[in-house]
């Protein structure tokens, strides 16, 4: 990541580097993830924060699973990078972590409950704690998804990471299904819990999930939109609206200034969000990009 910084016609990157988990949670078995990411007490939790801000990660990131990190460890996981400056993003992709991210007062929750909709007890406390949701519903999507026979024996080849996902059924508050997902972001955006645009794409041989970089994109915006958000907002979810929350201030309008990442369209998406996908040309910080 720090290699591909600042290089011309590139995109900006950032990366939030090494997540923090538990060991026998469902990532700390399905991600090649070394033993430096495994939290077991709040203790822990300034050295580690310190850590990943020495290399260099923009944001402090958070594995909310149960299995997973305790609620002690996540609030001091939180603590300590506002303490230190900066923002704190949750993996949250049911019910009880969802709400475990929100007692820790992280600042963006990334995916959304599939197995319980969202209540309005708590998207009261998002607003109130000015927490920000990027739902992620292609993933939400295809979680929720039967997986295909090659994912399937992929799986069964990886006994402790079954384990570790049958135990986090286990602990889900119901079935998990899609329309819950789709009714939490619905709630949030009637309560006006700032939504923005992601997709959490995932390609790699015999993954369970098929969510392309690039086109899931344009496919997030059109579920956002089936979820109630207007056209008008989707396009700020994936532009403005971004740069606002994470403080990019020289992004996010097409103003004398700002940093050139354009898209131009042949149709128009304030109309059908489907446009997004007619793409004439792209300018990356100024410079075309050939398509």
């Amino acid at each position: 990541m720090q290699q591909l910084r600042g290089q011309e016609g590139l995109p900006d990157l950032r990366t939030a580097g090494l997540p923090a988990t538990k060991a026998g949670s469902v990532h700390s078995c399905v991600l090649p993830l070394p033993q430096k990411a495994f939290l077991s007490g709040p203790e822990q939790a300034a050295d580690w924060v310190k850590r990943r801000i020495d290399e260099g990660s923009d944001y402090i990131k958070i594995i909310a699973d149960v299995p997973g990190p305790d609620q002690d460890v996540m609030n001091a996981i939180s603590a300590e990078a506002h303490k230190q400056g900066s923002m704190v993003v949750a993996h949250a992709a049911s019910y009880k972590p969802f709400t475990m991210a929100l007692e820790a007062k992280v600042d963006v929750v990334t995916h959304v409950a599939c197995d319980k909709a969202v209540d309005k007890d708590i998207t009261d406390r998002m607003v109130a704690s000015g927490t920000i949701a990027v739902p992620t519903l292609c993933m939400m999507k295809e979680t929720t998804k039967k997986p295909s026979l090659s994912a399937a024996a992929s799986l069964l080849l990886n006994p402790s990471a079954l384990i570790a996902i049958v135990r986090s059924k286990s602990n889900a508050q119901g079935s998990a299904d899609y329309s819950n997902a789709r009714e939490s972001v619905a709630a949030m955006h009637m309560a006006g819990v700032p939504i923005l645009a992601g997709t959490d794409c995932h390609e790699e041989p015999n993954s369970m999930f098929d969510v392309k970089h690039g086109e899931s994109m344009h496919r997030e915006l059109e579920l956002l939109v089936e979820a109630g958000l207007s056209p008008v907002e989707v396009l700020c979810a994936a532009t403005s609206l971004p740069a606002k929350y994470f403080d990019l201030k020289d992004r996010g309008a097409i103003e004398e200034g700002k940093r050139a990442d354009l898209v131009l369209l042949r149709e128009d998406p304030t109309k059908d969000i489907r446009a997004t996908r007619s793409i004439s040309r792209v300018w990356c910080n100024g410079r075309e990009v050939e398509l």
